[in-house]
């Protein structure tokens, strides 16, 4: 994965994570 995609997809999943 390159890291253009990887950190908004981390991104995106620490703030649906958060969200709960």
């Amino acid at each position: 994965m390159t890291l253009i995609l990887s950190i908004p997809l981390f991104f995106v999943t620490f703030r649906a994570g958060q969200h709960r």
